[in-house]
């Protein structure tokens, strides 16, 4: 068997280092960066190296399902156990998708305020305060090839 490392061996040693470590590593990276006065270089390349990285995990997952079912679920320090994540999906249910499509007729009202609104019920009397949304902004950098 040859070492599933030698692809990437200029990063050989990663294998060796333990969670505080490579926190470490990150921090002293960052000072390095940041002192080279080139982050967004950076950033390009750790997109990429994310790219690659997520994409081969994706093509290796089943194999790696399989291997850690059989027990070999420790590795380089990381202990590697399956879980399952469950989803519900309600489109089945009517009610639900009455409630969901109230939700975004009346989000799309909200939208529209500029200014708080009052509205009173004539049968009940009942008052309900509009209020505009609050606009909350986030900022990051949009990377794409």
């Amino acid at each position: 068997m040859t070492n599933t490392l030698q692809t990437y061996s200029s990063l050989s040693n990663i294998n060796e280092l333990s969670k505080k470590d490579l926190q470490a590593l990150a921090k002293a990276q960052i000072n390095e960066i940041l002192d080279a006065d080139s982050p967004e270089i950076a950033f390009a390349f750790l997109h990429k190296i994310t790219t690659l990285c997520d994409t081969v995990k994706k093509g290796i997952m089943e194999a790696a399902i399989t291997e850690v079912e059989k027990g070999n679920n420790h590795a380089f320090g990381i202990k590697m156990a399956i879980a399952n994540k469950s989803t519900y999906d309600y489109s089945n249910n009517e009610l639900y998708n009455k409630l969901k499509e109230q939700l975004e007729t009346h989000t799309e009202f909200l939208k529209k305020l500029k200014t708080k609104i009052t509205e009173v019920d004539d049968e009940t009397g009942e008052i309900t305060v509009h209020y505009p949304p609050l606009k909350k902004v986030s900022t990051y950098i949009k990377s794409e090839f």
